[in-house]
């Protein structure tokens, strides 16, 4: 007996009589393969599955490659000897039904029954009977078949499980396998034992990465850049996955194992990533997956409902929890093939290929001073005799047919970007299809050999980056600066703010030129960065001292238009110094309103920024400390009855009424605010309630109200504090 450990987490144990590999991780196959071509090994026929089928964030038995090779390689689907000879699953019994439902959904995908409980469950899922209907032809007619019949999962393969000690015997009782309870693996192969431990170190690192960065990473305006382009079968570099960037923001489609390794390597950040298109359940495409939705990050899936039923499938078997359990951890988004979706800003088209179980292909477009950019990703799709084959057996419609086989159009459409599937055998694409074509065309799914590029068309490579649209002229950007003078958004989420900050553009203004908002300006809103600027013809006279204006803005200030119909200190500006500005785009911005529902709330700030909306210190506060406060505020609607939030706060009513204790507050009053906490009055907080029509009501927390107060000495007085500091009370 012979114990070797070609990836993290695995041991190959080889016998006279066979080899047994013991654990599974996506990545183990390609490993395994190297390994036993390398040292004239045999190839493992059994797989054992560890006690947890889940180790962080990465699978630990995934035997769908395995199962492929046992069939297409060995040869099992074509030699009846062969073929009883199975492949065996040795599993602790209550592992076994989640496995071979998991590995029918890899095969099959749901049956047509499945396929209608679906379309019941969700009927704006787009599962219509013509669909159910083409989804279960395909499947039906790419099954593995004996004598033209589909061979069932427990025709291929054997499960045998472990006993009640924990041990299972092997190659015809030539090996024992015994499991401890701290998970050590106990050996037996005649006299020999050997005791394992299957560490697996943190992050996983990738059978192969990607090669180093040439240049920093940076978000790209419209893009794609490729993780990897091979199939589950190739060594030679990382499965299926690229990074589509849209308005500085990306999404993931697919993606190799270890992709949060490779995304690091890159210099890439997961803050920079939304979300996962999976595109099908098959294990090249899905090592990236389970990965991203338990990293820490919830990330939004998008796919349509039977790969994401199917998905879950696979992700509770991993977790030993429900199906129902297992949705929990995905922030699911139905996508609908041949229906148009806005995603990041850019419109999708999803469609659904001809491949063996549901799948998912793209179309991305993104419009650009009047012209139209595309990029699209074929997905796992047939070659074009295969789908000939298919309408004339009657198994495709005339109109599918067409669609298919003119996903690349036969005439050219410049600024476009094709990705296509060649991995030739009976589910995937041929590259003699697209000999003739003038588009532009990547291949991918393939091996980057000299048969590929007889072709005469790039192979995709792992690490290269498409560039659609170029990105916008860029600067260095204080982000703490830029979060906080973005607070007035209420930005929450961070595809908003990804998508609003990357859209803006850098301004140098030098002392004395202006910035203008008259009717034919462009709309925008300008986020001071360095320097000060004042309004034009406000200066002081010349007998004053200073210089300056009394109104400024400074650095973190914001003017100009929150969209359309909003402004926000929108007056034309003088740089008093040399001054650096980064303006927004106030139609992004119009996006953003109407997406969030902010309109009214930003509305209100606006009159409240501008002094039309009066506040009980406006006596003594000046422009820069009143938008220093607006700045800071979160601006609430309290229903009816709702108590005041905050244990450390200032309340600052603005509309309607609140009752404090036995008094009735009403707004535009010298003394409507409350102070909670530190604030209140003598430091013994009243309740507070809103009332019967609610408020609108102004939070500032207690350590900007003392920041303010320290700045204002009349206001420090209204508050009722002579030397305030940052944390103690007023």
């Amino acid at each position: 007996m012979q114990v070797y450990r070609p990836y993290p987490g695995v041991a190959l144990v080889v016998c006279p009589t066979g080899s047994v590999l013991v654990g599974a991780p996506t990545d183990a196959f390609k490993a395994t393969k190297a390994l036993c071509a390398a040292q004239n090994l045999p190839f493992p026929r059994v797989l054992v599955a560890p006690p947890a089928l889940l180790s962080q964030t990465v699978p630990q038995f995934v035997p769908e490659f395995f199962l492929y090779d046992y069939l297409f390689v060995y040869g099992a689907a074509f030699d009846a000897q062969r073929r009883a000879q199975r492949l065996q699953f040795a599993m602790h019994a209550p592992q076994i039904p989640a496995a071979k439902q998991a590995l029918r959904m890899t095969l099959t995908g749901p049956d047509a029954d499945e396929l209608q409980a679906m379309a019941a469950a969700a009927p704006a899922a787009g599962l219509d009977d013509e669909t159910i209907a083409t989804l279960t032809a395909q499947s039906a007619h790419m099954a593995i078949k004996v004598d033209g019949v589909p061979q069932p999962l427990e025709s291929l393969i054997d499960c045998v499980g472990f006993d009640a000690k924990c041990c299972v015997h092997l190659l015809d009782g030539a090996l024992s396998i015994c499991q401890s309870e701290n998970n050590a693996i106990v050996l037996r192969s005649g006299s020999q034992v050997e005791q394992l431990a299957l560490h697996r170190p943190m992050p996983i690192r990738p059978f192969v990465g990607l090669p180093p960065p040439t240049q920093p990473a940076r978000p790209q305006t419209f893009a794609l850049q490729v993780l990897g382009s091979r199939s589950g079968f190739d060594l030679s570099g990382p499965t299926t996955g690229f990074l589509l960037w849209i308005n500085g923001r990306a999404l993931l489609w697919d993606g190799p194992p270890g992709t949060t390794t490779l995304l690091a390597q890159q210099g890439i950040s997961l803050s920079d990533v939304d979300g996962i298109v999976l595109s099908h359940c098959h294990e090249d495409h899905m090592g990236a997956f389970v990965e991203m939705v338990l990293c820490g990050r919830r990330l939004s899936v998008y796919t349509s409902e039977p790969i994401y039923r199917s998905a879950l499938v696979k992700l509770a078997g991993y977790l030993n929890i429900s199906v129902a359990a297992a949705a929990h951890y995905i922030d699911y988004v139905c996508v609908v093939p041949e229906v148009p979706c806005d995603l990041l800003g850019a419109q999708w088209t999803f469609f659904y290929t001809v491949h063996a179980i549901p799948t998912l292909g793209a179309r991305i477009e993104m419009r650009r001073d009047g012209r139209t950019y595309a990029m699209q990703i074929s997905g796992d799709q047939m070659h074009h005799a295969g789908l000939l084959q298919m309408r004339q057996r009657g198994q495709l419609s005339a109109a599918r047919y067409d669609r298919m086989r003119q996903l690349v159009p036969a005439t050219r459409e410049p600024d476009s970007l094709y990705f296509v599937d060649v991995g030739e055998a009976l589910i995937h694409g041929h590259p003699g299809d697209f000999t003739r074509n003038p588009n532009n065309i990547h291949f991918y799914h393939c091996p980057d050999n000299a048969y590929t590029r007889s072709f005469e068309r790039p192979v995709a490579a792992a690490g290269d980056l498409h560039v659609l649209i170029e990105e916008p002229r860029r600067c260095a950007l204080p982000p703490a600066r830029l979060w906080q003078a973005l607070q007035v958004l209420d930005l929450q989420d961070p595809t908003w703010l990804g998508q609003i900050v990357h859209g803006g553009h850098w301004r140098t203004l030098r002392t004395g030129e202006c910035i203008h908002f008259g009717p034919q300006a462009r709309k925008q809103l300008c986020l001071v960065v360095s320097g000060q600027l004042g309004g034009i013809g406000e200066r002081r006279s010349d007998n004053d001292p200073s210089p300056w204006p009394a109104d400024t803005w400074g650095a973190g200030d914001l003017f100009g238009h929150l969209g359309s119909n909003l402004q926000l200190d929108a007056g034309s500006k003088e740089a008093l110094t040399p001054s650096e500005l980064f303006t927004l785009d106030a139609g992004l911005l119009d996006r953003f309103l109407v997406c969030q529902g902010q309109g009214e709330r930003l509305a209100r700030l606006c009159a409240l920024r501008a002094g039309s909306t009066p506040l009980p210190f406006d006596a003594f506060l000046t422009g820069h400390l009143r938008r220093a406060l607006c700045r800071a505020a979160r601006l609430t609607f309290l229903p009816p009855q709702a108590p005041l939030p905050g244990a450390d706060a200032l309340s600052i009513l603005l509309e309607g009424s609140l009752e404090v204790g036995a008094q009735h507050l009403v707004a535009a009053q010298q003394d409507s605010y409350v102070g909670a906490g530190c604030l209140a009055p003598d430091g013994a907080s009243q309740t507070a309630f809103a009332g019967p029509l609610g408020a609108w009501i102004a939070v500032l927390d207690g350590p900007m109200v003392r920041r303010l107060a320290s700045l204002c000495a009349p206001l420090r007085q209204r508050l009722g504090s002579s030397s305030p500091g940052d944390d103690g009370p007023l």
